[in-house]
């Protein structure tokens, strides 16, 4: 990037060019301001490039009775599902029940119903043990009463994150890649008066001027601006995704299986593969 051709004075600048980032980014700019985006790396280099790839409802957040938060994950959903086709589809997941364990078919039921209402479209069925068996023959029989079947949705994460920030430029807004906050400029007040940026190849360093900065960096926003509250800091934390190939598990579908801390074993091709999770 040439510092020497970048405008200095910006309505809002954005830092970190992940989905959040550039989410903020085209509202921002929708809304007339005048707006700047910076990553220190590549857009959706961090975790918006390598997440479960699922845009889910919240299903989950019923078991804990987080009700409201339930409905605002559906109404996402089912915004990015209008918005972003071909991005965001829809996916069928299929979750077998078995007698004497957690959840239960009525305990799933209603928090199946509460979440097709939620979405405003019927998206859920109810399938007995021969039925649920020919559509996941893998599946452990052993116990096996049924299996619901139900839609979420998945996401090109990445690419999501560029679209988001293409329509930004094309409405008058500007994202840098390779770009890094160095400092925040402030007053005696402690307002912010700007940012001090680098290109990250080059070294080259220059200051803008801006009254707002938002940080979107996720679990790295300590490095721009250190809690406010001495001891409570931002801990990273990483999901663990196992990926098999087609071959070893050749499902159809979207297979969800509550093991509550116990293993399960699936026969695969005269092979046994082990699954296991502690709450889901």
């Amino acid at each position: 990037m040439n510092f020497e051709t970048l405008d200095k004075n910006w309505d809002l600048v954005i830092v970190g060019g992940g989905i959040t980032g550039a989410g903020i980014l085209r509202e921002a700019v929708r809304n007339g301001f005048k707006t700047l985006l910076i990553e220190q790396k590549d857009f959706a280099w961090g975790t918006s490039s390598r997440s479960s790839k699922l845009v889910h409802g919240g299903l989950r957040y019923l078991k804990e009775g987080n009700f409201r938060l339930t409905h605002e994950s559906v109404k996402e959903r089912e915004r990015l599902i209008r918005e972003a086709p071909g991005l965001v589809e829809p996916l069928a997941f299929h979750l077998p029940i078995y007698k004497d364990r957690k959840p239960g078919k009525w305990t799933m039921k209603a928090g199946l119903v509460i979440y097709d209402v939620i979405s405003g479209k019927w998206n859920h069925r109810y399938n007995k043990k021969d039925a649920f068996s020919k559509m996941e023959p893998l599946v452990d029989t052993r116990g096996l009463i049924g299996g619901f079947s139900f839609t979420d949705a998945q996401v090109d994460d990445a690419r999501l994150v560029l679209r988001l920030i293409n329509e930004s430029e094309r409405y008058g807004g500007l994202a840098l890649n390779y770009t890094r906050a160095v400092s925040l400029v402030r007053d005696g007040n402690s307002h912010i008066q700007g940012i001090v940026l680098e290109d990250t190849e080059s070294k080259e360093r220059v200051r803008i001027k801006t009254r707002l900065a938002i940080n979107a960096t996720g679990v790295w926003a300590e490095e721009l601006h250190p809690s406010p509250e001495k001891n409570k800091h931002l801990r990273p934390l990483r999901g663990s995704h196992l990926v098999f190939p087609i071959e070893l598990i050749p499902i159809g579908n979207t297979v969800s299986i509550n093991s509550m801390g116990k293993t399960r074993w699936l026969p695969l091709n005269g092979r046994r593969c082990l699954f296991f999770s502690g709450d889901g």
